[in-house]
């Protein structure tokens, strides 16, 4: 008997004597579950069945389709022809399945127990599960009293529209709750109220990227966070091919998105105000301005010269030059300015500055389209925040109600707004998994994936999104912000017509679309209306009353650090999908630990030792900021300017996050930062045995410059050409194309059922991933992303060593796995 029938059946007969020995009780799921197939047209066992619903992992609203095999959902992907993704998904929307069927979910109502043990409160046991009916009574029932007792109720969620919103505008109006501004850690409040009162429109608007020949970014990291990075990820790429767009990017720090420009020009920390001023007095000067500014706002701009920016944004004088002339003379320019450039105090300026130039340089109702925005006035600020702060301090709160936003647990520390909760008389969470808002908070309403709701959500000006349940039934005692909010209204009414929710989702779309046309729209999973423009005009008394008040700021001296949302958590509200950290961040490809990134001349001025990698342990660091302080392993990333360090915002201090009190806006820019050598060391799980090359020749720029150090033909196997008579499969991937985003990878896990392997087993050089992205960092401070890739074209490591044959090749080249 060879090795592999040996094993074959010692797992056989092993598995069964234990089935048999242990006295385990029977299953008592059916053998064949579907023996009476469901009424579902489309249902076949064991084939694959495809529904189209939204993305809800963040606000970009992507279109999804939802593999179901027997109604179990196992992958999605992006709705290909989609207006906001045509097709493309980001690594966290690959994911967000892992949402779906996380074990912590929240999965029936809790009510804080009263006479809770010190012990139950610590280990987080000091909630019961009630049901419904009794949730729903006790709700009804301490909104009124609170109404009877002088207090106001108050409804605070993240960002809702569509039905949901009109639900919650119908509760709040019948129960006697206060509707706050929807609370948005990443809010942009620079950036709306510039654009309010440039424009008159407190939104963000659609940048069209693939209309432009031209393309300058200042601080947004459009590849990564910003907006709707799959979208602009897409645009890029047509608008090389089809315009030969030439992208110029300037920020303080390093980020994907500066690699990945053509062009990645670093600026001084602060001084964003005066590179912008400079270049909109510039393009006012050229003789072919295309859009002329009012006296009163030409009075009242800031006079900056091409010496005084220079001197404040260490750009020289020629690079300035260029930049201005690239934009006055390009065909269709795009300016999109944000991210850490509009999240520092002089953030109103740097957004103001950069709509005037979109005015003159006729962006606006060009490649800055209004009638696509997104995030429309409906979200709040930071400044709503403390102003519920301050109202919970004065005891004037009754119920607060908080939907699906954690404010206790992403807000500032300073704000106070936990402690400040327990002022309340009542608070109420609705959540899918036990956040810091819901543990502070004395019931617990657990939600609905977007995979088990009906629903729909207003994606841009001209995009309508559709959700229908694509489970046959919840997989638990679950509601969906519309299903509570509908159901409570109707408690409190006493209404008596017997509507359900998704039958008023129903009829409310018929309304809208018609009978014979809703299917359609919600079989599609989208509604595009036709989209005539909103043509904007400049503001010109808003506009002025703005530039009178504001502070260009200047060059900060002094070490800085900028907090950043990730990539793979965002706000931190992905970190809770397993695979957040599992997969490796594409600049660092660190998946597991807390790090701050700095400069090799900071490291070295520290102190700091070469990192281990054989440990893969890094040397800690205290930092020090507004007070505050944490300690967080270093990691030296290439092509950060000395001075400047880089820190995710799901692993800051939120005792070091600050605001602006005049806008709101949550500040990126930390100043005064001290770091310090601790001694100590931690691990910390990097993937890559190294970031730079060196005489490898891996990526295309060693090969551009010729240098021969190896042959290319080295293998310990056979050529595979020599098996195969007719064809063999290949594959080929276009770098040029890639940005490093990593939803590759993502697909790759969720796809293939890629155990999940944890922080422990990474240490040990034990990842499961079969791809990856892989930086690689020159001398000159550019970068090349390289996909590492699973092997299994030519001859899969796994093969010949697999003892029951579940792996092996076939006669056209492939890796086949028998599951």
């Amino acid at each position: 008997m060879n090795r592999r029938d040996f094993m074959k059946f010692l797992g056989m007969a092993s598995s069964a004597s234990v089935l048999a020995s242990c006295g385990v009780e029977k299953s008592t799921e059916k053998i064949i579950p579907l023996l009476v197939p469901p009424t579902d047209p489309d249902y076949l066992p064991g084939e694959p069945m495809f529904r189209n619903t939204i993305c809800t992992e963040c606000n970009a609203g992507c279109g999804v389709t939802a593999r179901m095999v027997d109604f179990n959902v196992i992958k999605l992907d992006g709705i290909e022809g989609h207006p906001v993704n045509d097709g493309a998904l980001c690594m966290r929307g690959q994911a967000s399945l892992m949402r779906l069927y996380h074990p912590q979910r929240l999965k029936t109502p809790m009510l804080r127990k009263r006479n809770a043990t010190e012990m139950e409160r610590l280990e987080g046991n000091d909630f019961e599960q009630i049901s419904w009916a009794k949730a729903y009574e006790m709700i009804l029932d301490v909104l009124k009293k609170a109404r009877e007792n002088g207090r106001e109720n108050v409804l605070l969620s993240g960002e809702v529209s569509g039905s949901v919103a009109d639900l919650m505008e119908n509760f709040s109006n019948t129960n006697g709750v206060t509707q706050l501004p929807a609370y948005e850690p990443y809010a942009h409040a620079n950036l709306r109220a510039a654009y309010n009162a440039v424009f008159g429109r407190k939104e963000i608007p659609a940048f069209k990227i693939e209309a432009a020949d031209f393309l300058v970014t200042v601080g947004a990291d459009i590849l990564e966070t910003f907006v709707n990075p799959v979208s602009q990820s897409a645009q890029l790429e047509r608008a090389r091919v089809n315009n030969h767009l030439k992208w110029m990017h300037l920020e303080p720090h390093a980020s994907m998105t500066g690699f990945k420009a053509d062009e990645n020009l670093k600026v001084s920390p602060g001084s964003e105000g005066h590179l912008l001023a400079y270049l909109l007095g510039a393009i006012v000067e050229s003789k072919i301005i295309k859009n002329r500014l009012p006296a009163a706002i030409a009075e009242n701009l800031p006079q900056v010269s091409k010496a005084k920016a220079a001197e404040q944004t260490g750009l020289s004088q020629e690079i300035l030059e260029t930049l201005t002339t690239s934009l006055v003379n390009a065909r269709n320019p795009l300016l999109i300015v944000g991210g850490v450039a509009t999240e520092q105090s002089n953030g109103l300026a740097v957004a103001t500055l950069g709509a005037l130039i979109q005015w003159t340089t006729a962006m606006t109702n060009s490649t800055v389209d209004f009638s696509a925005a997104s995030m429309s006035g409906n979200i709040g600020t930071m400044k709503d925040l403390a102003n519920l702060t301050q109202q919970l301090n004065q005891n004037k709160i009754g119920v607060m109600l908080v939907a699906n936003t954690d404010p206790v647990g992403t807000a500032p520390t300073s704000l106070g707004l936990g402690d400040a909760m327990n002022n309340a008389t009542f608070r109420i969470a609705i959540a899918d998994f036990l956040t810091d808002t819901a543990k502070s908070c004395e019931l617990i309403l657990p939600l609905s994936h977007s995979l088990e709701s009906w629903g729909d959500v207003q994606l841009r000006g001209d995009v309508t999104g559709f959700m229908k349940p694509v489970l046959k039934e919840k997989l638990f005692d679950t509601r969906s912000v519309g299903e509570i909010l509908f159901e409570l209204t109707r408690l409190s009414t006493n209404g008596e017509n017997g509507e359900t929710y998704d039958q008023w989702v129903q009829n409310r779309w018929a309304e809208r679309f018609g009978e014979n046309s809703v299917e359609n729209v919600v079989t599609a999973g989208y509604y595009q209306s036709s989209n005539n423009g909103v043509k904007v005009s400049l503001q010109s008394n808003s506009t002025t009353a703005v530039l009178a008040g504001i502070d260009i700021g200047k060059a900060v001296s002094g070490a800085v650090a900028y907090v950043v949302p990730s990539v793979r958590t965002f706000d931190g509200r992905s970190a809770i999908l397993p695979l957040s950290y599992e997969i490796p961040d594409p600049l660092t490809t660190i998946s597991y630990g807390e790090w701050i990134s700095l400069s090799k001349e900071n490291a070295e001025a520290l102190g700091l030792q070469e990192a281990s990698l054989v440990h893969k342990t890094r040397e800690v660091v205290s930092v020090e900021a507004n007070g505050a302080s944490r300690k967080l392993a270093n990691f030296v990333q290439p092509g950060l300017p000395k001075d400047v360090f880089t820190i995710q915002r799901d692993q800051v201090s939120r005792a070091m996050l600050t605001f602006d009190k005049e806008t709101g806006e949550c500040l990126a820019r930390l100043d005064n930062v001290a770091l310090t050598a601790t001694g100590e060391r931690r691990s910390l799980s990097i993937q890559a045995g190294a970031l730079e090359q060196g005489k490898r020749n891996i990526t295309r720029e060693e090969h551009k410059h010729e240098i021969g150090w190896l042959k290319g033909d080295e293998t310990l196997y056979p050529d595979p050409n020599d098996r195969y008579e007719t064809y063999r499969w290949s594959i080929s991937i276009d770098m040029e194309s890639c940005v490093g985003c990593s939803a590759c990878v993502a697909a790759c896990y969720v796809e293939n059922n890629i155990p999940v392997v944890g922080e422990e087993e990474h240490l040990m050089g034990r990842e499961m991933s079969w791809i990856r992205v892989q930086p690689y960092y020159f001398e000159d401070g550019t970068m090349d992303s390289l996909i590492m890739m699973c092997q299994q074209c030519d001859f899969a490591p796994c093969e010949n060593v697999c003892p029951v044959y579940a792996t092996y090749h076939n006669e056209e080249g492939l890796n086949v796995m028998v599951y």
